[in-house]
């Protein structure tokens, strides 16, 4: 399977065997170029031909023994570089978020066997880099976090029904000028809380309603899910600082890790749901070179990051030691 530009993230459920990723020109040279070719002059307003930047891909994924075997079904361009992906398995909604703050959201037509999705919104709750996005299907809402500082959610429900009346009121005007006339409904997004440095991760955990994000600072924010606004309930900062550009979780054991782009790896107990201020650092252990990712196997004790020049390095988690890079 190969992708046409670089990929910035990717999501893999595997219950029903479908895999998302999205991904973007990553050469700066081919990027300005891109972008002063997708410039649009005055005369050119309502064009949307572009020269894709980025974009996004969804593969049918089937294991035959040890082998797997990828489809190619939906696929979406963009004249910006796309960064985060998320799925939403209920309502089978899946999200992109770009460099320029704008989350696209897409719902599968599901005659089409994953190879056709529709373009549910496209919203802008952010005026840099999206680095987070989990959609509520129960809700409606979209919750988002990015380099701006900002976690925002944004009422995708409450858009969508006013569209709806728009398109509605429109098709009872006989007059095509006055038709015209009648606006598409902006999409309506709320700043839940303001960072001193960006966002880089945001992750939700449906059975304890509380949401997961770090920063560029080192610090790590629990807010718990309530009405109207998620509540802030706790704010810590690992030992090392630096940006926190991985994060894993596994909730049903309570253990938490981020990577850093100082080179440290932090080992966390998170606290019991309303009992948060119990969480805190077990260990830390790294080298020198900039994490970017971090996925561990808690069976096998080793959790494994991706730095920047490339290496994947394997850690022992219970002595910090390295095992192979």
């Amino acid at each position: 399977m190969e992708i046409p530009l670089g990929i910035r993230d990717f999501y893999y459920d595997k219950e029903i065997g479908v895999f998302l990723i999205c991904f973007s020109e990553m050469n700066i040279v081919s990027r300005t170029d891109t972008f002063l070719g997708n410039i649009k002059f005055p005369w050119e307003k309502g064009d949307t031909s572009h020269v894709a930047m980025g974009g996004c891909l969804v593969y049918r994924c089937q294991k035959i023994g040890d082998v797997h075997k990828f489809q190619k079904g939906f696929g979406y361009s963009f004249p910006q570089q796309t960064g985060r992906v998320d799925w939403s398995p209920e309502g089978e909604i899946f999200s992109v978020g770009l460099d320029d703050g704008q989350i696209y959201l897409f719902s599968h037509d599901k005659t089409s066997n994953y190879n056709n999705f529709n373009e549910m919104a496209k919203v802008k709750p952010h005026k840099d880099r999206v680095m987070g996005i989990y959609y509520d299907h129960d809700s409606g809402k979209c919750y988002s976090c990015s380099t701006d500082k900002l976690f925002s959610v944004t009422d995708i429900m409450d858009y969508l029904k006013e569209k709806k009346e728009k398109e509605a009121e429109a098709k009872e005007i006989t007059d095509p000028k006055e038709a015209k006339n009648i606006k598409e409904p902006t999409a309506k997004s709320t700043v839940i809380f303001k960072s001193n440095t960006g966002f880089t991760n945001i992750m939700y955990d449906k059975p304890t309603k509380r949401f997961f994000l770090t920063n560029e600072g080192g610090e790590i924010f629990i807010f718990a899910n309530s009405d109207p606004l998620p509540k802030q309930v706790l704010l810590m900062k690992t030992s090392k600082g630096g940006c926190l550009r991985g994060l894993w979780m596994d909730i049903n054991k309570k253990i938490m890790f981020t990577a850093s782009t100082t080179g440290r790896i932090s080992h966390f107990l998170i606290g019991e749901e309303g009992k948060e201020v119990d969480t805190k650092e077990m260990k830390e252990f790294g080298l020198k070179v900039k994490s970017r990712l971090v996925v561990v196997d808690m069976e096998r004790k080793e959790a494994f990051t991706g730095d920047e020049v490339g290496r994947i390095t394997v850690w022992n988690i219970e002595t910090g030691n390295v095992k192979c890079k």
